[in-house]
């Protein structure tokens, strides 16, 4: 993680617009609580690095952070001589008296709230609020039903619509049988992502209860199901790197092998030096609880 300081300027819904150092935007952030949705120190230091922005969302609404050395921009005039809008040592004006915290809520969070009351009000709302679930929003205005892990921290399960939405005006009635829901996996911090079924909302449910009571068996099987399409064994840098934990986990666990340069599935047999394969599909599939054959690792 780079450890550049560069003069940064940051404006938000409710919020701004002020110069700093981003060092201090980053002991704001980690002082407030600031880290929200996904974003992180890492992620900020390396976008104004890398692109000269960083956009983002926390509760008190849209924010961006702007890298002026990248761009070689100064403040204009009236920032320097506003109060508090450009840190001192920047050679702004300091703020006499202490700063009056922002009123209400941004225009954003506003349509969030209306969103999570008018959904509590239908049978589909009370259906997935019963079942434990709550609404998140998960970037871009798309929204999900969220279930977080008890027991693996910042494990949740997100359920949407094919529209990325909660399927509330999109099903009406047909809520509870429609197949018209996916549903994913996440960790809100690496990004890792395992995707499952394009299904009913019961079985999204299902898969999800699952996923949840065990997301380190979720995350082996994964894997064990990924070799097996791949012929029962993929080159190590093909990995994609939401996968990559679930991976190294999988090998330690002793769920899977490497040999040379490849993770290989524990029934695929190597054919050449660079060729393996699965066992041939079996008749009579027998399920490991999980949807994989014990036999032949197909995916049932």
């Amino acid at each position: 993680m780079t450890d550049s300081n560069p003069r940064v300027l940051y404006t938000g819904d409710n919020e701004g617009p002020a110069v700093m150092r981003l060092q201090t935007l980053i002991d704001n952030f980690n002082a407030s609580g600031g880290w929200q949705y996904r974003h992180n120190e890492e992620d900020m230091r390396h976008e104004l690095d890398s692109r000269g922005y960083y956009s983002g969302l926390h509760d008190n609404g849209h924010y961006l952070a702007l890298n002026l050395d990248k761009f070689d921009l100064q403040p204009g005039p009236e920032l320097y001589d506003k109060p508090g809008a450009v840190a001192r040592e920047l050679g702004g004006t300091p703020i006499p008296v202490p700063e009056t915290p922002a009123k209400g809520r941004s225009a954003f969070f506003a349509w969030f709230d209306e969103t999570n009351a008018n959904a509590a009000k239908t049978a589909a709302g009370a259906f997935m609020r019963d079942a434990g679930y709550t609404i998140a929003h998960t970037g871009g205005g798309c929204l999900a039903w969220e279930k977080k892990a008890d027991t693996a921290p910042h494990w949740s399960v997100w359920i949407c619509d094919e529209g990325n939405g909660l399927g509330i005006e999109e099903l009406g009635e047909a809520f509870q049988t429609a197949a018209g829901f996916m549903c994913q996996l996440c960790h809100d911090e690496s990004g890792e992502f395992i995707t499952g079924p394009d299904s009913t909302i019961g079985e999204c449910m299902s898969w999800a209860t699952r996923a949840l009571a065990d997301v380190d068996a979720m995350r082996i099987e994964t894997v064990l199901a990924n070799l097996a399409e791949h012929n029962g064994a993929i080159l190590n840098w093909q990995v994609s790197g939401d996968l990559a934990d679930a991976y190294r986990q999988a090998l330690a666990a002793g769920a899977i092998k490497m040999e040379s340069d490849c993770y290989v599935h524990p029934l695929a047999s190597r054919v050449s030096d660079s060729a393996w394969e699965m066992p041939e599909a079996c008749t009579n599939h027998r399920d490991n609880g999980r949807g994989i054959c014990c036999d032949c690792g197909a995916v049932l």
